[in-house]
């Protein structure tokens, strides 16, 4: 009991971090009722594991498999194997052994591989190449065992994923090294049923039972416990299953023992369940297999089936299980071809049938819990009708059901005219005479219909570009070519799933093709229905044009030249003027090639013509000629500097060199060699030997010439003596000397002996100057020589006598100090070493020393007496260093305990300085900072969304070119440094390849509209498509989407609709062939209205509570006026005007002949004005016609007052306002951005049921608002107004000023952002209908101005009109206006103002003929005022109403004078 106890810890312990179930040493395990699953044991072969390791590795694997022997076959559980180190290896595939003794022998035969540990690319090997699409069986387990013993070398995460994302359940067994935490990464979760760890490679067969358990359920099995040495068991778990009317499958679960094979007996039972006497069949299965279908059987019988297992000597247990037949199936039916409009249905002739009976109907319910309607889970599933379900769980198909009977010898049947995608019951019955025999049903799907095009693109007379729909659930596309009037065969392509276009080359000009193409589907193929196209006809070949010559390094030219258009091939000839011709030819694809080995002095002819098919053009000529160059003589070859182990030789510049070669050799030794970059004139010659001659020699290259060598003598310098050594310290047993440095040296031999023993030496490093000798004997004396080493030669020595101290005489002699014990190595880094020992009894203190083992200087520290371990920091990776540790008692010690170990490398440090240092179409040349000690660099690199490749180069390599990529692509590449600890971090630079030479396109605008921009450009030659895209330029406000088209290869224009209006945009096209982009052309322009004219004058609410809205408002005028196109006399005008408790002018229509001038108006407009709004304000003493405007707006002397509105009007867009054009449709755009001040409708109505009686503050005016809208709106001059109202304006109270005007003149922005980008595109749009609508009338005939003209006469006074009846008195009001405004208001009202009419003058009226009046005090009448006192124009006095009053502001007493007057 306690050694079970023991054994127990023990395991304990060893299976770290495997689950707490421990494993028995005797258990064995059968998985039993597994009858499928794919296993692969993934195995480490590296050289950390050894071939005895390897051994048992082999022994766990034949244990795992044991369990699964009896299960094992093709089509039960199959197994592979996989061994990796640097590199995976398949040692035997899924589908390569059929039985469990086969898959036992090919482990047993396995060979070491030997390597690195590369686990991550084992992975993904396993992933990529036995997991294959075509051996997976669906619903079989899939499960991967990991065996390894060290930490991978590279990634394995993502591989990891990727494997357990294609289903498969990842074990991960650690052994001694390897890495827990990275293994619980690895493996499937949880780990704890995934993850299993022993410490040492003896006890891996005890995990064998714990995994073997693991595996079996996860592959769903049932593992059973067999004692060892027990009796074999016999088969056990008999499933009989597949019952047809003629058969059985019977399914065991194998005996145990050394089983030969099996005996299966059969035999039907009578009713009473007897077997049936003489029926009793029986059928033998081979060992390896578990499973038999049983032939021959009655239909609708019960059968009794046993299996017996097969000894050598004799007949094992047994099992029997019963099963019953199904009833005679009919005509056995299957689907031969499926389209989405029909169904081709075969099945097997019935014996006796005289004919057949079709039915089909489309299936609209559910049906055994799936549904009918949707995909069918199996096309082609046979339910015979004896089988089929009857009662509540089956629902009625929904389709009509149709019929078709067919004769005896018919054996298929098309079903046309069906439903796309759609479940359909077929049903066939065998008529036998009169009456219907067996049938049989199936169920399938017609194929979803695809909506496919194919459409053709003539590039040239030879070439094709064929374009289609991409099909989410296709496989992939081919596409079928031949002439139509040809009987060959049809050539073919098969293309991947994400292409949609394909160029033809090669074909005939002139020639009629016929083109199909199918779309390949999961198990079908949908043929587009084919198209005749015909090529252009044959043009000439063009000549090969800008033939051009350039020089390259070495002795090689380059000729290039131009595409010539469809061109499929080139041919070239060489003649050189000796008389030697070649010729090649180039594809069609390629314009450069390289002459090599271009002699100087001698001059070659080379023609060059472009082929299409077999048509020639003409021939260019170019001639190629290098001139003798400089000799390559190595002049002034000398030795500048030396020391013992470097020599430094110089030369002079040699004119043309591309390298040089050096090479140097002792009198009798092997000659080394160094190849140089052009443009040096010294090298350092380094690791030589001191004090030695070497013959050095110096050659010239260009390209593969070598010019002739220049020798000379160089000679290391000696190497010097050890000056002075002295003695540091002494002890009993050691000694520690010191000496002066040598320069030069490398290291230091340091050897002693005394006059009884041998000598011994040790060689310590160049940088030591102290030595300490362990192990010498006490009162010893010792001669000490200290000699300088360089490349194996040491130097003179300097020597010392140390002599080593006595034992002490002490009273009593005290008991020796002991060593320590168990000195070793806890862990180890490449820069720290922890130590750990066992210490001496009484021990005071502890003396840890360190130093490297080859020598070098040593490193002490004392430690208490209490201190059983030390780390020690500081080290280098890769460096073997000796470890000693002494005991202290006191003053005295004892023997010094020493260990050696070599620190792990230090992980390679990523290369410095990696750069770009060239760029071609297909190539980067890449340069980096040499690393020393370096085993070699990895490269990778990948284009922007691509596939990433790598390749190793040397480690004598700081520059590489990069060759074989695409042109105008961006690369990613890395660089890495391989050392002896594996791969470092890597470095990264990104660059972009060159892009072809070709031709700008020229991108120009032909055409713009209100809403579109047409673009034209050059055409490229040789290109399949163009790519145009545009995008609005950034502006203020909502950003605005961009989009792209790409066009046919033969486009020459487009026209780009749906535009904004005002907006600028950038287009740009691209040139792109075989799917490379070419550089992009680009071109900016804003849609516009065409050539048209117009006098438009926006009015704009700009005061203080408004300027947080003034962004808005400047972009959607400065969009308004960029869309009406070129401005000026001859095209459109525009007018500005502001308004808050006044009205501002700001641009006449005559000062806009610059766009520019207007965008800078428009964006510098104030919003300084305090609160107010002319358009209806109430109560605000100048009601909606607010102040009079201040400015330069004059007539006669006084400023006009009125709205907004009525000042545009009158004196923006006027007949004679400054630029008003005559016959010019004229325009008033009134941007509001809040409700007017008053009820400006309800105040209209007001006024017009009260009359002038009831004309208060505001209702009034805002009837003259209204009236003066309407005048505006209907005058004479054609004047339109159209209202923009934004955010916060009242769209009932503005539709009230346009009273009678079309809907369309009024827009209304329901936010600042895209809602008022709506309102301005439509408000454009109407303003460019408006412009469009009147063109400018060309002069035919050019005549010299003439001179001005004499003013008219003054006209004849107009009749006076009949005397108006007398108003009823009104009260004054306050209301102003200035005798101009009244005056004009007079004139133009319609109808005239009656009697009673209130007109007001200001409070204070400008400087003007205006007389004082006397009055009286407010509210009383005044003197009567005489009529010249008002100086009113003449046309007024002719037009005034008899008996009207007029009111007169008196400035003196502030009283009114009223005078009822005949004028």
């Amino acid at each position: 009991m306690r050694l079970r106890l023991l054994v127990a810890v023990l395991y304990t312990g060893i299976l770290a971090g495997a689950p707490p179930a421990c494993a028995q040493h005797r258990e064995r395990v059968t998985c039993t009722r597994l009858y499928a699953a794919d296993i692969v044991f993934l195995l480490d072969g590296s050289s950390s594991i050894g071939r005895n390791n390897f051994r048992e590795v082999r022994g766990f694997l034949e244990g795992l498999v044991q369990p699964f022997v009896g299960a094992a076959s093709a089509q039960g559980v199959r197994f592979a194997v996989v061994q990796y180190s640097d590199d995976p290896r398949t040692e035997f595939g899924l589908d390569a052994l059929g039985s469990g003794s086969d898959v036992i022998r090919a482990i047993r035969e396995l060979s070491y591989k030997g390597g690195n540990t590369r686990t991550g690319a084992a992975i993904l090997h396993v992933a990529d190449h036995v997991f294959l699409p075509q051996l997976a069986r669906p619903g079989v387990p899939k499960v991967c065992i990991l065996i390894t013993d060290g930490k991978s070398q590279d990634l394995v995460d993502a591989a990891a994923q990727r494997l357990k994302g294609q289903g498969v359940r990842l074990f991960a067994v650690g052994i001694k090294n390897a890495d827990p935490e990275e293994l619980k990464r690895v493996a499937s979760q949880p780990s704890s049923d995934f993850f299993f760890f022993v410490n040492d490679f003896t006890i891996l067969r005890t995990l064998l039972p714990l995994v073997s358990r693991r595996v079996c359920t996860t592959a769903g099995g049932v593992p059973v416990a067999v004692p060892s040495g027990g009796a074999p068991s016999g088969p056990r778990d008999l499933v009989l299953s597949e019952p047809g009317s003629q058969s059985l499958r019977a399914q065991w679960t194998a005996a145990s023992g050394p089983v030969t094979g099996y005996r299966v007996q059969y035999a039907p039972l009578t009713a009473l369940g007897q077997p049936l006497p003489g029926g009793q069949q029986e059928v033998s299965v081979p060992a390896g297999e578990t499973s038999v279908r049983l032939q021959g059987l009655h239909p609708l019988t019960e059968y009794e089936v046993t299996v017996v297992a097969l000894y050598v000597n004799s007949i094992g247990e047994a099992v029997s299980g019963t099963a019953r037949t199904t009833a005679l199936e009919g005509p056995e039916l299957t689907i031969r071809n499926t389209t989405a409009h029909s169904l081709l249905v075969a099945w097997q002739s019935v014996p006796g049938a005289t004919g057949y009976r079709v039915t089909w109907q489309v299936l609209r319910g559910e049906w055994e819990g799936w549904a009918v309607g949707a995909p069918a889970p199996q096309t082609g599933l046979q339910i015979p009708e004896s089988t089929r379900p009857t009662g509540p769980s089956v629902r009625p198909a929904g389709g009509p059901t149709q019929q078709q009977e067919l004769g005896p010898g018919q054996q298929s049947v098309l079903l046309r005219d069906l439903e796309p995608g759609t479940n359909y019951e077929v049903t066939v019955s065998a008529l036998l005479g009169r009456s219907v025999g067996s049938a049989a049903s199936l169920t399938a799907r017609t194929d979803s219909a695809v909506e496919q095009t194919l459409r053709p693109d003539i590039l040239s007379p030879t070439s094709i570009l064929l374009s289609w729909n991409l099909v989410p659930e296709a496989r992939g596309y081919r596409l079928e070519w031949q002439r139509e009037s040809g009987g060959e065969v049809p050539q073919k392509v098969v293309l991947p799933s994400d292409v949609t276009r394909y160029r033809l080359d090669g074909l005939q000009p002139g020639t009629e093709y016929r083109l199909t193409l199918y779309t390949l589907l999961e198990g079908r193929e949908v043929a587009t229905p084919a198209a005749v196209v015909p090529t252009e006809p044959e043009l000439p070949v063009g000549p090969v044009t800008d033939l051009q010559a350039t020089e390259l390094l070495g002795q090689r030219v380059r000729v290039s030249w131009s595409p010539v258009p469809g061109a499929t091939e080139y041919r070239i000839t060489v003649r050189s003027t000796q008389g030697v011709e070649r010729t090649l030819a180039l594809p069609g694809s390629q314009t450069a090639f390289d002459l090599d080995d271009v002699r100087a002095g001698l001059s070659y002819t080379v023609r060059v013509s472009a082929r299409v098919g077999l048509r020639e053009g003409a021939t260019s000529i170019l001639t190629v000629r290098r001139e003798p160059e400089a000799p390559l003589a190595i002049a002034g070859l000398r030795v500048v500097a030396s020391d013992a182990t470097r020599v430094r030789v110089a030369w002079e510049p040699v004119p043309g060199a591309s390298g040089f070669r050096i090479s140097w050799r002792t009198g009798s030794g092997p000659e080394s060699s160094q190849t140089l970059p052009p443009g040096s004139t010294a090298v350092d010659i380094t690791g030589l030997r001191p004090g030695t001659s070497y013959e050095v020699a110096m050659s010239a290259l260009r390209g593969r010439e070598e010019g002739p060598p220049a020798l000379t003598v160089a000679s290391t310098d000696p190497l010097g003596a050890v000056r002075t050594v002295r003695v540091t310290l002494t002890g009993r047993s050691s000694a520690t000397v010191a000496w002066s440095k040598v320069p030069g040296a490398t290291g230091y031999r340091v050897s002693w002996h005394s006059g009884h023993g041998p000598e011994k030496s040790q060689l310590v490093s160049g940088e030591a100057t102290v030595a300490e000798l362990d192990g010498l004997e006490p009162d010893t004396e010792y001669t000490v020589h200290v000699r300088a080493h360089v490349a194996g030669v040491d130097g003179t020595p300097a020597s010392v006598v140390v002599r080593t101290g006595e034992w002490p005489t002490l009273p009593c002699n005290p008991e020796p100090v002991g060593s320590v014990s168990k000195l070793q190595i806890l862990n180890a880094s490449s820069d720290v070493l922890r130590v750990t020992w066992v210490g001496v009894a009484g021990a005071t203190a502890y003396r840890l020393a360190w130093g490297p083992s080859e020598g070098g200087p040593t490193r002490h520290q004392m430690l208490p007496g209490t201190t059983d371990s030390a780390e020690i920091r500081g080290l280098q990776g890769g460096v073997s260093y000796s470890v000693r540790v002494t005991a202290l008692v006191g003053d005295r010690e004892g023997a010094p305990v020493s260990i050696v170990v070599t620190t792990p490398p230090a992980a390679p440090l990523a290369p410095e300085a990696l750069r770009v240092v060239r760029r071609g179409q297909h190539s980067l040349g890449l340069r980096w900072q040499p690393v020393p000690g370096a085993h070699g660099f990895r490269l990778r690199w990948r284009p922007e969304g691509g596939q990433e490749q790598s390749r190793d180069v040397g480690p004598e390599l700081s520059s590489y070119d990069l060759a074989g990529l695409e042109p105008a692509t961006r690369y990613h590449v890395w660089l890495s440094v391989l050392g002896p600890a594996g791969e470092g971090s890597p470095a990264e630079v990104t660059a972009h390849t060159e892009s072809p030479r070709i031709p700008s396109p020229e991108l120009r605008v032909v055409g713009a509209s209100i809403d579109s921009v047409t673009l034209a450009w050059n055409p490229v030659s040789g290109v399949s498509s163009y790519i145009l895209s545009w995008r609005p330029l950034r502006v203020p406000g909502p950003e605005m989407p961009g989009a792209s088209q790409t066009l046919p290869g033969s486009s020459r224009s487009h026209r780009v609709t749906g535009l904004e209006p005002g907006v600028s945009y950038i287009f740009s096209l691209t040139p792109v062939q075989d799917g490379v982009p070419y550089p992009e052309a680009s071109v900016t322009q804003n849609p516009v209205c065409p050539q048209g004219l117009l006098d438009v004058v926006f009015l704009l609410h700009a005061t203080r509570d408004s300027a947080h809205r003034a962004g808005a408002v400047r972009r959607a005028l400065e969009r308004l006026v960029s869309a009406l196109g070129p401005l000026g006399p001859q095209a459109v005008q525009v007018g500005l005007l502001s308004f808050s408790h006044r009205p501002s002018p700001l641009l006449l229509l005559n000062s806009s002949h610059d766009l520019g001038i207007v965008l800078e108006k428009v964006r510098s407009v104030p919003y300084t004005d305090p609160s107010g709004n002319d358009l209806g304000k109430e109560g605000s003493g100048y009601g909606l016609l607010g102040s009079p405007p201040r400015g330069p707006w004059v007539l006669d002397g006084s400023f006009p007052s009125g709205t907004a509105v009525d000042t545009a009007h009158r004196h923006l867009l006027a007949p004679d306002a400054p630029g008003r054009r005559r016959r010019v449709p004229g325009v008033m755009v009134l941007l509001v951005d809040g409700p007017s001040g008053g009820d400006v409708v309800n105040s209209a109505l007001r006024a017009q049921a009260a009359g002038e009686e009831q004309g208060g503050q505001g209702g009034a005016w805002a009837a003259l608002a209204q009236q003066a809208v309407h005048e505006a709106a209907g005058s004479s001059s054609g004047l339109k107004v159209m209202i923009l109202g934004l955010a916060g304006a009242d769209p009932r109270q503005l539709r009230g000023l346009v009273v009678g005007t079309e809907p369309a003149q009024t827009f209304f922005a329901e936010d600042d952002g895209p809602g008022l980008d709506r309102a301005v595109s439509s408000l454009a749009t109407s303003l460019c209908q408006i412009a469009g609508a009147t063109q400018p009338e060309p002069c035919s005939v050019h005549c010299p101005k003439g001179q001005k003209g004499e003013p008219g006469e003054m006209g004849l006074t107009g009749r006076a009109g009949p005397p108006g009846a007398p108003g009823p008195p009104v009260s004054a009001s306050p209301h102003l206006c200035s005798t101009p405004c009244l005056a004009y208001r007079f004139l133009t009202s319609s109808p005239p103002l009656r009697a009673g009419s209130v007109l007001l003058a200001p409070r204070a009226p400008p400087e003007g003929p205006l007389q004082r009046a006397r009055g009286a005090s407010p509210g009383q009448m005044g003197h009567q005022a005489v009529p010249g006192s008002l100086v009113l124009p003449e046309a007024l006095a002719q037009r005034a109403p008899q008996g009207g009053l007029a009111l007169v502001e008196n400035r003196e007493s502030e009283g009114l004078e009223a005078q009822r007057g005949s004028r």
